[in-house]
């Protein structure tokens, strides 16, 4: 007879259990499991000699010991195994590969494998789970392995996803070998998504919404680009399929980087249009605080009347049965009840609504900045009623696909010709790397993209392929290769700029552009506007498109210096506002060929241009958030007027302007703002050009030449936005209006009326009160906009930064600001009523410590140093 030896009845336990590491026949029969603390004190030897095979004892318990999982005594919690947890992990992708991954998918999958394996574990326990591994167990290493060798290998078995920790835990930034599993995997993963990105037409695809680029991103965008080498080294990619890679790799560092592709493979279109819809548990807690609200009527109208109807006495006795409410105190308590419960769950929904506002908000400031400012101000005009897609494609057609020609017999364009045909012509070979690097990072990252759905942020991050994007330019620019279709092609938003959203005429047209377009105009545009500075062609009355200006702000400062002048010495001046008809839509398209000729552009930049404007195209939409679709035309031919989605058209526009500075600027026309210099009689900022005469015949004259000048190249007045103003000895002066021929006429300035020019008010003089209170109710509005939103504390700062502040610094230098006034907006943004209610303030804080100068602050941080303490 064999005895077994003293042992603990832990020991024995793990017997007891069945194992999936045993065979069937030899697991431990057990009849007495113990449960209470006293078994698990050593047990006495006993004969168990009926209950073994005829295996040794040894045997027995050495394969007992081979189940790795332990099991629970009692109430005792069972630790999950690295392998479990691994499996665990596996067991979800597998659920997600096959088409579903909800919790009953994955539990089936991992029951399967583990049928006899803690059965107290229901398909909710195991999301879990699930969830706590892959937050605090796994790293994104490991887990991101596992994937890979799922999607790699659907035969393979589970336990080769068991790797050495040590592996695991050196992964770091280094190149990976070819023959490593993940990257092979990540090969493979490339390849099934990218003969599907080439399948697909670009306008389907959904755009990749925007990531964060920490140090997880910033890895997965380094494997990528090492796969991108890898798989592209020595092939010649065309242009189309570089947009295909860049698309195909920004999908797959989205999916990786958040490790849920959910998000991304619906269809974001309809999503976008999709309503909200309120939660049901909201809807049943919304349910309960009616009732309770009627209760709490009835039984107030009980205590204040004394006749009731029938109605109202059945519904009095059916709340105090149903509340046992027998005497006035039952009903006084009862009362106080009901406002406390219809309290806790006003507050239960009011504390989902915030959280809700405070995930949704700060998610789109992340995504969108503009989207959020635009939902916090309710500045978005609501489409109710759109025009139909013939009305938006024939009123559209009109203006852009009927080509106009140049008067071409202008005394203007002969001078032109005559003055410039001397010099050089423009030098270009090939665009270096050096220069497309500085291009490629001036452009913004997350600006919107075009059909093609692809950032500027993914242009940039892919390196890799940015000398085979270099060299498909190159080749384009010297006519080897010609330019794709789908470069040339635009997505266009019509905007609605008033309620009546029905007319077509009151849309605002915005263009969204492939990002490889704009980066291939932008190229052109630093070599164009480098010879045209060079050869002294670019005016320097132009303030739009003038690198190293302040622009629009320099254009202000110069008016109000001229009008101050005036005004202080007692002179006459004479103004005149003159504002295009759909300026940038009417420019005639042979104009900009020819000018680009007499300019001496090169020639192989100025056939690049003529080939693009041929193919320029796009499609108009109309959206809304109350809209089920959006409104969508087909593609309209551009045969006259230029897209506003890039650097180089705003270029061209300036361009076809030049010629009339040289026109108003051959004259002595003009006021004479320093004594022996040349005069000044105008301004341009784009299209915005404000006109500057000694008196009114100075300023008709001037206005004529402009006219002229307009009707050569097909340009017309918006009259209803030109004005004149004339002043004499300092001060406004009424005078008939200017009548420049029969159809056109500039109407005069009436004297309480003001002239919005970039956008300063403004007649004889700017003028500053009314600036500063328009400014002050603007800035105020911003700042009490950002602050009652739900941004966190690093996202108000960045907002108030980019969207209140910019309203004073861009009236600075021109509204006169008193010092004490500035102190005060700065009071107001720091102590502020809304600042005080959110920091839960009794009262405002004491202003002397808002800030302190550098010197004390410097001298406050070391003394703190010293003492190790407090400084105040």
């Amino acid at each position: 007879m064999t005895r077994l030896p003293s042992t603990s009845c832990n020991q024995l336990s793990t017997c007891r259990q069945p194992s999936r590491d045993l065979p069937a026949s030899r697991h431990l029969p057990c009849h007495d499991q113990p449960t209470s603390p006293q078994c698990r004190q050593p047990l006495q030897p006993c004969d168990i000699s009926h209950v073994v095979d005829p295996l040794s004892i040894s045997d027995v318990i050495s394969q007992c010991h081979v189940r790795e999982t332990p099991v629970a005594t009692g109430n005792k919690r069972l630790r999950w195994t690295l392998e479990e947890q691994k499996e665990i992990i596996q067991c979800y992708y597998i659920a997600e590969k096959n088409g579903n991954a909800s919790q009953k998918d994955i539990y089936s999958v991992w029951r399967s494998r583990n049928p006899t394996v803690r059965l107290n574990i229901d398909p909710n326990k195991l999301a879990n789970q699930r969830r706590h591994i892959k937050m605090k167990k796994l790293s994104t290493e490991q887990i991101n392995n596992i994937r890979d060798l799922v999607y790699c290998d659907s035969d393979s078995d589970h336990e080769n996803i068991d790797q050495p920790d040590d592996e695991i835990d050196n992964v770091d930034d280094s190149p990976i070998p070819h023959h490593n599993e993940s990257q092979v995997c990540l090969h493979e993963r490339f390849e099934r998504k990218f003969d599907e990105v080439k399948q697909k037409r670009m306008e389907d695809r959904p755009r990749v919404p925007k990531i964060l680029e920490n140090n997880k991103a910033k890895r997965i965008i380094n494997n990528v680009n090492r796969m991108l080498c890898e798989k592209y080294e020595g092939t010649d990619l065309n242009i189309t399929d570089i947009n295909n890679i860049i698309y195909t790799s920004a999908y797959i560092v989205y999916v990786d980087t958040i490790e849920n592709d959910k998000r991304i493979s619906n269809n974001q279109k309809k999503e976008k249009h999709k309503k909200k819809q309120i939660p049901s548990w909201q809807i049943r807690i919304q349910k309960k605080i009616n009732d309770y609200r009627f209760e709490l009527s009835i039984l107030e109208e009980r205590d204040k009347k004394k006749r009731f109807s029938i109605k109202t006495r059945e519904k009095i006795s059916k709340i105090e049965w149903k509340y046992n409410i027998l005497t006035f105190d039952d009903r006084t308590r009862m009362k106080e009840v009901l406002k406390e419960k219809i309290q806790l769950y006003a507050q239960r929904i009011k504390r989902y609504t915030k959280r809700n506002a405070f995930y949704l908000q700060n998610k789109m400031f992340e995504e969108n900045e503009k989207q959020l400012y635009r939902m916090l101000g309710k500045s978005k005009i609501e489409v109710k009623e759109h025009p139909s897609v013939n009305e938006i494609t024939n009123f559209w057609s009109e203006i852009w696909s009927s080509p106009t020609e140049f008067n071409k017999d202008a005394q203007w364009f002969q001078d032109e010709k005559e003055k410039y045909e001397n010099n050089e012509e423009m030098d270009f070979e090939n665009i270096d790397m050096d220069c497309f690097k500085h291009v490629l990072g001036e452009m913004q990252n997350w600006k919107a993209p075009g059909h093609d759905s692809i950032q500027n942020f993914w242009i940039k991050r892919f390196d890799a392929l940015h000398p085979q994007l270099l060299k498909n330019i190159n080749l384009i620019l010297h006519g080897e290769v010609e330019m794709p279709l789908w470069m040339t092609q635009g997505s266009t938003i019509l905007l609605p700029k008033t309620n009546d959203t029905k007319a077509v005429k009151n849309y605002r047209p915005i263009t969204c552009l492939s990002g490889l377009y704009k980066l291939f105009t932008a190229l052109i545009s630093k070599k164009v506007y480098a010879h045209l500075i060079e050869n002294n062609i670019f005016p320097a009355e132009q303030k739009g498109c003038a690198q190293k200006s302040l622009g629009c702000k320099e254009a202000l400062i110069l008016n109000k210096a001229v009008m101050k002048n005036a005004k202080s010495k007692n002179k006459n001046l004479a103004m005149g506002w003159i504002d295009y008809k759909k300026a940038y839509d009417t420019i005639p398209h042979d104009l900009i060929i020819h000018l680009l000729r007499i300019y001496r552009v090169n020639h192989k930049i100025i056939k690049v241009c003529q080939d693009m404007m041929a193919n320029w195209c796009t499609k108009l939409k109309i959206s809304s958030d109350d809209m089920d679709h959006p409104v969508e035309t087909d593609l309209i031919c551009i045969r006259r007027g230029i897209f506003q989605g890039d650097s180089y058209s705003p270029l061209l526009f300036c361009l076809c302007l030049m010629p009339l500075s040289r026109i108003l600027n051959a004259g002595t026309m003009g006021y004479q703002l320093v004594k022996n210099e040349k005069p000044i009689n105008h301004i341009l900022y784009m299209d915005d050009l404000k006109l500057f005469g000694k008196n009114e015949n100075e300023l008709k004259m001037l206005l004529d030449l402009v006219a002229g000048y307009s009707i050569d190249i097909k340009m017309e007045f918006g009259v209803e936005k030109c004005a004149k103003a004339i002043v004499q000895r300092g001060k406004l002066v009424i005078t008939e209006n200017i009548k420049i021929n029969e159809e056109m006429e500039v109407k005069q300035l009436e004297q309480d009326n003001t002239y919005k020019y970039l956008g300063i008010e403004e007649s004889n003089e700017i003028k500053c009160e009314k600036m500063k209170k328009l400014i002050e109710k603007e800035y105020k509005r911003r700042l009490r906009m950002i602050l009652s939103s739900e941004l966190n504390a690093r996202n108000k700062i960045q907002a108030l930064n980019t969207l209140a502040v910019p309203v004073l610094q861009y009236s600075f230098g021109i509204i006169d600001w008193r010092l004490d006034e500035i102190r005060q907006f700065d009071y107001d943004t720091r102590c502020s009523p809304i600042v005080c209610k959110k920091k839960k303030w009794r009262k405002k804080p004491n202003t002397s410590g808002i800030m302190l100068s550098k010197y004390h602050f410097n001298n406050c941080k070391i003394l703190g140093d010293q003492q190790r303490g407090s400084i105040f």
